[in-house]
């Protein structure tokens, strides 16, 4: 039973060093897309010329202008639900790697808590996403109208 307990507190320990590693990666991807105008400018360049283009050449001379388009505005919602997801996300696996590499019972307790609740709210969406979709497509429609 003892390698059997080893085994599994190292592919736990592993899981959730990856599980750090990609909330790490939200947390730096939404602060990136949120704040850093100055370097995504370039790299979308080319791609607002063409949308600028594009609706000039089909709407006449509508003088559409991109100039004043900045990424991290229109989607500022989106790169904060990223950086509080990777946030949590980095929370509990750390958790769950302190509780495993320590043999801390208690902490691997509240690790699996937290891992049975989420898993719980997810199967809630997925039923609410799949059994009731009008609900979630009205409250989303008024959102974005109004």
């Amino acid at each position: 039973m003892g390698l059997l307990t080893f085994a599994g507190r190292i592919v736990l320990v592993v899981i959730n060093i990856v599980f750090i590693l990609l909330s790490l990666a939200l947390i730096v991807a939404g602060f990136v897309i949120r704040f850093a105008h100055d370097w995504l400018r370039p790299k979308v360049t080319a791609i607002l010329a063409d949308i600028e283009a594009t609706v000039n050449n089909a709407y006449g001379d509508a003088s559409f202008s991109t100039d004043n388009f900045e990424f991290g505005s229109l989607v500022s919602t989106l790169c904060y639900i990223m950086i509080a997801l990777g946030v949590v996300l980095m929370a509990v696996a750390f958790v769950g790697c302190c509780g495993a590499c320590c043999s801390l019972t208690t902490v691997i307790l509240v690790y699996l808590i937290i891992v049975i609740a989420l898993l719980v709210g997810q199967v809630v969406i997925v039923i609410l996403v799949f059994g009731a979709p009008d609900t979630l497509k009205g409250h989303m429609k008024t959102k974005m109208k109004g």
